[in-house]
This record gives structure tokens, sequence and C-alpha cells, in this order.
């Protein structure tokens, strides 16, 4: 306190004297960590399995939940007998419980203190039974704090136990942070001893109202740490089910993908064992990690047991490398350790730590009680995964320091070593400084660049093309990277070694600067920045040279008036905002600049004339660091959150002002690169709404607008497409778009929009097998329609490109595709993965929704899929599980037969699986009767030992998998959203589609009411003509006109009034009234011009009339029409009355009536091709004519009837017929 605060206190006011309850209360820090929330990376427990992520939480909460955790495994050390503990979180009311069996707490009075040992344990500060340093323990009390903290930071607090020696229970409530203890219950008992810690944590003091996600996350984690870290016979339990991970190893496998699979073994590259120690050994992805324990407590920060085994490992490593690399060099130890992933689990006498939060173990080795020494060969042996990466780095860095493979000589004038450049002829001169080299996107950009170089002359200027876009050279290995040709080419002609720092070398290089020119698009702007990365990542102090990179601008789109001059803008928002801004756009002529090849070599002359005007050089302006961290932002792989929250923060309005000179780095990641980012987010993450991307939706519109019902090409639709959607990528991704909206195999759609006709790939490769797009051909699938509802194609907004309408922003299905077909995809910052559901139970929620009931839950569903799925721990994710059958015994072997895959498993690449078992000697056996469309093993082993755990054969052949539920997609808003489940979302889409229905309804009257009124003045016209009450023959137009008025018939512009404008359409100006406003600024004018004017608004009024033929002037015509009136009049009384809701269960009828068309056509295939395996199966081993006979009365005997499909919404039902698991 300063003397100034200390002015007018009272000396008691400035000295105060607390007690050690209030202290801890005044300073958690010291204590229990921060009550305040902090953002920290952590491992925590997510869908089954254990991450690294970001996360928000109280260190002191968790601390308090930690300290209970930790005295339950430390009586697994005190109490041999002691085999289960049980943890509940109740994640309503906030309360935590945690039990254990084995020797509980004395039920006895201390004499000294006249107080029950219970109550001092837990409700006395510094009372413990760790104070006898003499005493070697092995358990993580240390100080006389421990489960007090809890208390402390709890407003209840409840303690029960049972003394078996002394057959007495104990309990006793404390509450309001452990300043009211309440009189201990103490009566008789019998059962075995026992612990139980019940609390409440003081929320407010953590600014917390209850539990959160991120809190929770980290508390499982910790349950899993003592169920790997204890000995084997303690079984630990999570809010009732047991935690399954029964040792060490097996919770390790938890830090990698998939844990239970065949991948997540192999990334174990070595296990060791000891007294009191278990230590594994991985491989790091990008540095060192590290996840240790000692006497149970979880040591995040390490310490020096974690240091001791990484001294050992590097050691075995550096020996390895120093005998198989033949760079004959020291290898750094930090290389090393950077690609080691430490697990350690120990058990330390009297353990010491940096402070109560226990993170970081500060004992010396000498007094661990035991030493690991790790066998040094067994470590070279296992490890060579790791061995061999370090190689790799050493050899790559040898390469980028080869100045015969990077460098020349820096006074060659020839570079005819680099293929495709056009050397500038100073290029490695004197004058080399001066010179740039232009880096162009492609070979046709290359001869736009040459040609304008033409003009300025090739003294001091080189071309370079790219062939692609570079790679990513951030955290990325040296020699992976030099292995793109792009960057090769680069430092080759520029000079450049990755092994130099050019702060003061810079005269060394060939260039003195580089000029981008690529296409003014989001896939240019990433090219450029990819650029710029490399740059940085190897030499950021070149990029603190203002102008060592440089940008070259072209316009995107030019206007112009026949007389005057020509108008460019380089972005497409600045070109709308100047349509916003201009009265009359539509006066305008248009050419769109898609990229750099439209640009003709004049335009390119043109361009470096005035090379000022479309140069803007980049300058380093870091003063607070953000352009440094602007170019992280956009390419450090480790940065991926903070993209989220860059993209969510996307401005579509921010571009580069292009008539400056100079732009900052920032600039060019925030108002450039961004678009990019979105751009790539937005290909590869699909609508809510309609559950697709944008190159399915450009495929969908244009078999729509093609109507197309018959077989066609797959590479011929594709260029039909490409056409009438303005798709600007490569033909092969569209085609790969198109197959697979055709696959129809098991887990792939549950509805495919398109018909395979030919081979589209199957579940043998996941469709990986599918043939050329010249030899397949598809047409739309009927279903289809009855999905996207053609009477909704008049309502929806569309975008236009270059002036063309093309497919529509999103499509408006009746039944959410996204979870129907579901959908995969990652994009920047984010990735998505939706599983398949059932659309007969969306349909049932859907019904229940509109009927105002609650939806049910749904669970994945594949069509033709026969095994199940079970919610993973958690409630995050599902485990799929295929299905084997226990077949009997044949000698002394067992047989299984395996007759489906989990999801995500496909048939070629499972092959391999049990070949590795077999290898493994792990099966005798397999033989295989797979089709294209069915799974068929015969798996032949040796009986499992008999053991405490059952033999488990889902298990055992690996037929698992984990099928996430990230259900991040695109809202309405074209906003990233994340839906906590499929409910959540169909919550958001049944809104929308009732408002599409209304929109629909809308537009149906209006064309009905102008249909109508169209014939009413069709028939009147006639009666008039029949009658002759109006003659036309010999009458001037005009006159006609007058007439028609006088006997009140409408107009054609009166009657297109009736006509509803969908809300989606409002306000977008009308094209064709702008091309005829320039058709007549351009015409001339005078009397015949005025006088052509009328006759064709004349025509125009009164033209659907006036150009009818003479045959339909009858009164038999007459009649037709007014019969057809009257149907239209009768559609328009059935409609007018009809609310949203109906309209949606009539379309949700229909689409039902073809759901049950499709279930009985699947059903048939699968029985027919059921039935050839079943046969093929019977057959085995037996002689061919045998085998012939019996094929031949099979193909005789009808196929079974279909199963009934279940009745819509049936889920459990659904599940049910789908499990077949033994």
């Amino acid at each position: 306190m300063t003397e100034k605060a200390r002015k007018g206190k009272a000396i008691e006011e400035v000295y105060r004297s607390v007690s050690q309850h209030d202290h801890i209360l005044l300073r958690p820090d010291t204590y229990v960590g921060a009550v305040a929330r902090q953002t920290e990376t952590r491992f925590v427990f997510e869908d089954g399995r254990i991450v690294e992520k970001e996360v928000s939480y109280a260190p002191a909460l968790y601390k308090i939940f930690d300290e209970i955790i930790v005295n339950a495994a430390d009586n697994a050390v005190r109490s041999k007998d002691m085999d289960r503990i049980e943890v509940t979180i109740d994640e309503e009311h906030g309360t935590i419980t945690v039990w254990n069996n084995g020797a509980g707490v004395p039920v006895a009075k201390h004499k000294e203190t006249g107080l029950w040992v219970p109550h001092m344990m837990f409700g006395v500060l510094l009372t413990s039974d760790n104070f006898d340093d003499d005493e070697k323990k092995l358990t993580g009390g240390r100080n006389g704090f421990g489960a007090k903290l809890t208390n402390i930071y709890s407003t209840s607090f409840t303690i029960e136990t049972g003394d078996t020696a002394r057959k007495k229970r104990y309990l006793q409530v404390f509450s309001d942070n452990m300043t009211e203890a309440g009189e201990p219950e103490i009566e008789k008992y019998k059962g075995d001893s026992f612990t139980k810690i019940t609390f409440t944590p003081d929320f407010e003091r953590f600014g917390m109202r209850s539990l959160d996600s991120d809190i929770l996350s980290l508390m499982r984690k910790r349950v899993y740490d003592v169920a790997g870290t204890t000995p084997a016979k303690v079984k630990v339990f999570l809010n009732g089910q047991q935690v399954n991970v029964d040792s060490y190893k097996e919770y390790c496998r938890l830090y990698f993908e998939e844990p239970e699979s065949p991948e997540a073994q192999s990334k174990i590259l070595f296990h060791g064992t000891g007294t009191r120690w278990e230590v594994v050994i991985a491989a790091a992805d990008a540095s060192f990690k590290q996840v240790s324990h000692v006497n149970s407590i979880c040591t995040s920060r390490g310490g020096t047991h974690v240091n001791m085994i990484a001294d050992q490992v590097v050691a075995a490593i550096a020996k390895k490398v120093q005998k198989q690399y033949k760079g004959a060099r020291t290898v750094r130890k930090a290389i090393i350790r950077d690609c080691l992933f430490i697990f350690v689990n120990s058990m330390i006498e009297n353990p010491a730590f940096d402070s109560q939060t226990k993170e970081t173990l500060m004992t010396p080795p000498k007094n661990f009680g035991t030493r690991c020494k790790l066998p040094p060969k067994a470590l070279e042996s296992s490890l060579g995964d790791i061995v061999e990466r370090i190689v790799g780095i050493l050899e790559a860095n040898d390469v980028l320091s080869d100045r015969k493979l990077l460098d020349v000589k820096s006074k060659g004038k020839n570079a005819s070593f680099v293929p495709k450049l056009s050397d500038a002829h100073k290029a490695g001169t004197a004058q080399s400084d001066k010179c740039t080299l232009i880096l162009t996107e492609g070979d046709s950009a290359k001869a736009l660049a040459l040609a304008g170089v033409s003009v300025v002359g090739f003294e001091y200027y080189g071309v370079l093309p790219l062939k692609g876009k570079p790679a990513n050279v951030r955290n990325v290995s040296a020699k992976k990277t030099v292995e793109n040709s792009d960057i090769l080419t680069v430092l080759k002609a520029m000079g450049l070694n990755p092994a130099e720092e050019y702060t003061r070398s810079r005269q060394s290089l060939r260039y003195g600067s580089i000029m981008l020119m690529m296409d003014q698009d989001p896939d240019g702007s990433h090219i450029k920045g990819l650029v710029i990365n490399m740059i940085h990542w190897w030499w950021p102090e070149l990029l603190q040279v203002d102008g060592f990179v440089k940008q070259f601008v072209t316009p995107i789109v030019k206007v112009w008036r026949p007389s005057g001059p020509k108008l460019s803008f380089y972005t497409l928002q600045e070109y709308e905002d100047w349509k916003d801004q201009v009265d009359d756009p539509q006066r305008w002529r248009q050419k769109y600049y898609k990229g750099l090849g439209t640009s003709t070599s004049q335009e390119g002359k043109e361009y470096f004339k005035d090379l000022a005007k479309h140069v803007i050089r980049y300058k380093w302006d870091d003063d607070d660091g953000d352009e440094a961290d602007a170019i992280c932002l956009a390419f450090d792989s480790q940065r991926s959150d903070d993209r989220k929250d860059w993209i969510n923060q996307y401005a579509g309005e921010a571009y580069i002002d292009h008539s400056v000179t100079e732009m900052s780095y920032t600039d060019f990641v925030n108002k450039e690169l961004v678009h990019f980012s979105k751009y790539s987010l937005d290909r590869a993450v699909p609508r809510m709404v309609d559950g697709l991307k944008p190159s399915q939706r450009k495929a969908l519109f244009a078999a729509f607008k093609r109507n197309l019902t018959r077989d066609v090409k797959v590479a011929q639709l594709v260029g039909y497409i490409t056409e009438q959607t303005a798709y600007h990528h490569g033909e092969t991704s569209m085609e790969g778009a198109v197959v697979k909206l055709a696959h129809d195999f098991v887990g792939s759609n549950n509805i495919n929009l398109f018909v395979p006709s030919g081979q589209f790939g199957t579940r043998l490769r996941g469709g990986d097998d599918n043939a050329a797009s010249r030899y397949i051909f598809t047409h739309l699938n009927p279903i289809t329609r009855y999905i996207f509802r053609q009477e909704d194609d008049p309502v929806l907004s569309y975008l236009k490109d270059d002036g063309q309408s093309i497919e529509p922003q999103v499509f408006v299905p009746i039944i959410p595709m996204a979870l129907v077909n579901g959908c995969n995809g990652i994009g920047t910052g984010w990735s998505t993965s939706v599983p398949c559901y059932n659309p007969r139970d969306v349909i049932a929620n859907i019904r229940r929704s509109l009927e105002g009931g609650e939806m049910q839950d749904m669970f994945p569903w594949y069509r033709g899929f026969q095994g199940s799925f079970e919610r993973k721990a958690g409630g995050k994710g599902w485990t799929s599980r295929g299905c084997v059958q226990f077949e009997g015994t044949k000698g002394q072997r067992e047989i299984y037969v395996i007759s489906e895959l989990p999801i995500g498993k496909w048939t070629d690449s499972y092959k391999e699986v049990l070949a590795k078992m077999h290898k493994d000697c792990k099966i005798d056996k397999i033989r295989e009767f797979c089709t294209d469309t069915m799974v068929r093993f015969e798996v032949f082993i040796k009986p499992p030992k008999k053991t405490v755990k059952a033999f488990d054969p889902t298990s055992f052949f690996k037929l698992t998998s984990a099928v996430r539920e990230d259900i991040w997609l695109f809202d309405a808003q074209g906003v990233m959203r994340c839906y906590q489940d499929p409910l959540e979302l169909m919550g958001d889409f049944i809104p929308l589609r009732l408002k599409a229905y209304e929109e629909r309804k809308k537009f149906m009257m209006g064309h009905l009411s102008c249909k109508a009124e169209l014939l009413r003045n069709k028939v009147a016209f006639i009666e008039l003509v029949v009658t002759e009450k109006m003659t036309l023959a010999g009458r001037p137009m005009t006159d006609i006109a007058e007439a028609l008025r006088g006997h009140g018939i409408k107009r054609l512009a009166d009657i297109e009034k009736l006509r509803y404008t969908p809300s989606a359409e409002r306000g977008d100006g009308d094209d064709q009234e702008g091309a005829a406003a320039g058709a007549e600024e351009e015409g001339g004018g005078g009397e015949e011009a005025q006088e052509a004017a009328e006759l064709a608004a004349i025509k125009e009024d009164y033209g659907y009339l006036l150009t009818m033929q003479l045959w339909a002037l009858t009164d038999e015509r007459r009649v037709a029409l007014k019969e057809e009136l009257r149907k239209v009049e009768a559609e328009i009384e059935d409609l007018a009355p009809t609310s949203t809701k109906i309209l949606w269960i009539r379309d949700l009828d229909a689409l039902s009536g073809e759901l049950d068309k499709l279930d009985a056509q699947v059903a048939a295939q699968e029985q027919s091709a059921l039935a050839e395996v079943e046969l093929a199966f019977e057959n085995r081993g037996k002689p061919a004519k045998k085998r012939a006979a019996r094929s031949s009365r099979a193909r005789k005997k009808p196929p079974p009837a279909p199963p009934k499909p279940p009745p819509p919404g049936d889920a459990a039902a659904a599940s049910a017929a789908g499990e077949g698991i033994v």
C-alpha cells in the first residue's frame, strides 16, 4: 500500500492478521490457483478420447475436484483390498460425489483435540497423516491442506465413511465454506469399509452458475487419469458407467484418434514397465509433448521425472541416428526432443512440487526411491520411426543448405536451369537489386506478363509461371517442402537459400524484389498469401524491406458506354458499390475478367505502360507485432481456433483500395486473403437448409433445368453444368460431386439424388473404385423431385454471375437433407461431420412438430447397414459396430463369420486389417466371400485364453469405428453454427420451410389468379368476335385497342399485376428494361420511331388476344376455355383455405409413398445379393458339379418377399432391426 493510500487509515486498518482459513479465501492462487476464468490449452476428454484443446475454466475449481479424486486414488496405495472408485457428477445441481471402498478413515475420537478423526481430516486445516517425513509414502498428500481446500471452496461438503474395524458409520455435513460444521451422526455399521465425499462448489466465488462443458471435460479426463494410473484391479466408474481402461498403455491410446483401432495401437512405439514406473513413448506431431503422473497426481507441466525419462530416450535415439545418418555431425537434442510424446506413470516417495497446485515435480531423481532405467537397445529397436523422421529432417536441412541445388553464381547472367523462367538480363549481376521477378498464375498469365514486359524492357524484369498453389511451408518438414516444384523453382530463380539469413546479404540474391501477378479472385489471393508465408517463415527479414514483395493488380470488371471512357474495378465489391451509386447501371456495358487469361496482349501492354497504377508495394508496418501475427493467423496449423474468430468477423464488404500505392501485410490478410478463407469454407461446408455444398447445388440445379430424366454421360453432364452455372473450377472436381450424389452403397447416401448407371464406386473401396466419367451415365432419381419440389423453384433466390442467372443461393427441400445423407467437410478453421439419419424418422419428427408435439431423439441410420450404433460416453458422437457371429469349431479352431463392417470401414481396407492379424498370428485362416455389395469373411482362430475379461469378438476383430457428430453448418443467414444435435437443427429448419410454403402459396395463388383472368378475358374477347359485337378486319390497331378498352377487356400489364413477386426477387431491378433502355439510347429518334414504339406498346397490352389464330375465334374454343377456367377456379378454391402445414403434410405423404417404393426396391436387391452370397458360402469346399447343380436350383427359386419397412418415425424399431451383433 502506498503512503498516499495509507494516509488517513487507522493502524488496525493497515496491518491485519487473518486466519489460515480466511487467507485461503483471500489468496486462492497460493493454495488452489486462480478463481477467475483462464483460457488455456489443456488435455480434455471429449468424444471418447483425450484431445488437446483450448478451454476456459477456473483453475481453482478444477483443483478442488482434483484434491478429492487424488484422495481416493491414494487409498489404493494404503488399502490393499481397495478395488473400486465411483465418481458421480450431477451437472444439473452442480454436486460431485467421490466414493471408494477399502480402508476408510478411523471413526474414533482424537485424544488431544477431542474431535472425531474424520472431522479433523476433512475439516481442520493442517491435519494430515503425511507429516512423518521419515516414513516413505507413495501418496499425493503432503501439506495437510488437500480435501480441506475443497471444503473451504464449497457451499456444502459431506463426509460419509464406514469403519469395519470399529463397526461404525460416520456422517457429517459442513457448509458455508467450512465455517459451519454440523454435528456428526454416528451409528453402528457391519458393512465393508468405504469413504464417500459429496460437495457442491461455491460457484459464485468462481464467477459461475453451474458446471459448464469445459470444466466437465477436464473433470472427465481426470477420472480417466485415475483409471489408467491406479492398479489394474481398481475399477473406476463415472456416472454409473465403468471407465473402460484396464491398463496404462490402454489409457495412453486415448490420446490418439479411434483409440480402439490398430492405427492407434501402432502409434505407441515403446512401452516399458518397472518397479513403480511405467513409460510409453509415441511420436509427437510438431513439438515435444508429455503426459505424466506422480502418485496419481497429474503433473501437467512435467518436472524432474519427465526430464529423467526424456534424457534417456534422447540419448538412445541420438546414438542410433549417429549410426544411421552419414552426415557425421552431432544431432541437437532439441530436434530429437521435439519428436517425442512421452507418457510417464510413476510412484515417487514423498514427492515435492513447485506449489500446492502440484503441476510440476521438483523432487531430485536421487530422492525418487527407485530409478527408472530404460533399456537402450529396446529403445533403439522400437523407436525406428522417430529415428527415420530425424534423419529425414537432417537430410532436408542438408538439401536446403546445398548450394548446388538451390544457388547459382551471383554474377551469372544465364538462368536456363530453371524451367519456364524468362530471366531478366541483369539478374545475377551487380544490378540484380534493381531486378523484379514476376511470378504469374499459370502459363497464360506468363504470356500476358511477357506482352507487358515488352513495353518496359527485359533488362530488369523476369517472368516465372507457377504450376499451381505452392505448399504451406509453415509447420511442415523442410524435406517435404522442397519436394514442391513451385517452391524449388522460385528458390533457384531468386537465388534464395532457407539456411541463410539476408539481413545484410541481400546483394547475393538474383532479384531485388518479387511481383505477384495472380488472378483477382480468391484463389489468386491464396497463392499470394502462400508466397508471402514462405518468405516470412524462412526469411522474415526480407518482408521488413518495403517493396521486396509487390502485387500487380488487374481489373476484374470493366464497364463503359458507347461513347465515353472505360471504368475499371479491381474487386467485385467495388463494382457492386459503384452500381449502388449510379442511377442507371443497366445502361452500361460490362465485361468480367475471370482470370488473367481474359486480358488480351494489347491490354497487357496498356497495363505496363501505366505500371505505377497497377503495382502495390507491400510494407512492413509492425510497431505492435500485428504484421507477423496476421501472417501466422492465416497459415499456422496451431491457430485454427483463432481462424474461427477471424472468419466469424468476416465482413464481405471489406476490400483493398487499389488506388493506393502501398499496403501493409495486415491489410492484405484481413481485407483480401480473408475472402479466400471464407470462400474455401463455403465450398467445403454445406448449408443447413439443403445439406448441399455449392458444387452439389450447381449439379442439381443444372439437372432440374435440363429435366434430366434420361441417361447422359457424366462427362457431358459436367460440361452442361459448367455452362449453366458459371462453374469456375476444374471438371474433375465437378465430376466427383456428381458421382458422390449418385453413390448408393452402404455407408454413403441414404437417398442418392442421381441414379448410378455404370460403375460409380462400391463399398469395396468407399466409392474410390468408380470408372472414368466418360464411361458412366446418370440421370435424376425420381424421388429427388419429391424432396426438392418443383413448385418451390419460382420462389427461390437465384444467384447471378456475369449477368447470368445461375443456381439458387440455397434449395429448400421438404426434409433436411443434411441429416438424411449426412455430410463431411474441412474448411478454413472448421470441419464438419454429420451422420446419416433415417428419412422416416426425420419425417415423423416433422409431423410431430407440425402437430404441436415434441420431437424424439434419432439414432444414426445407414440404408442397408446391418450393424448397430451406441452413444459414446459423454454423449458426443457414436460408436458403430459391425457384425460377427460364432459359427462353431473345426478341429482345434473356432470359426467366426464377419457379415458387416462398421461405418467408414471399407471391404478392401478391412482385408488388410485381417491380413495383418494373420501375419501377427492372431488368426489362423481367412476365407473371403465378399461382393461389391455384401460383406462375408470366414475367419478361423485358436480358442482365446480364458481370462477374467470375457472374449469380445467385435473388439478382437476391430469391428468398431467412431462416428463423429460435429454438426457445424452454415445456417439460414450464412453464418457458421454448431448444432448440438439433430433436433436442434430441425428446430431451425422447420420455421424456414414453413416460410417457404407461405411464399409458395402466395406465388401459386398469384399465378392461378393471373391465369384465370387471362382465360376470362380470352373468353370475353371470343364472345365479342363470335357475336359480331366487335369486328377486326380493316380496322387500325389503335382503333381496335380503344374498342377493347371500351368493352372492359384488360391489358396484359394489368393482369400481370395479379402475380406475386417472391421476396427473394424484390428490389432486383429489371434487366430487360435496362437492356431496352440501352437499345433506345443507341438507336435514333424521330416520328417513325415514336409510331413504332406506340404500336409495340399496343401489342404488349393486347398481344395475348390479337395474336390468337383464326381457328381459336370460334364457339367451340370459347367452350373449351370456359372449361379450363372452371378447373383453374376450382384449384384456387382448393388452395386458398389450405394452410401451409397441410401443404407440407401432403408433400410428406407423397415422399413417404416414394420411400416405400425405394425400400421395396433396395430390399429386393439385398435379398438377391444375400442369396448369392449364402449360396457361395454353403457351397464352400464342395465339388464343382454339385455347386453348379445347387446354383441352378437356387436361380429357379423365386426370391423371398422384401421385408415390410418400419412405420414412419419408429426410430427404436429401425435401430433394433439393424442390430446383429453376437
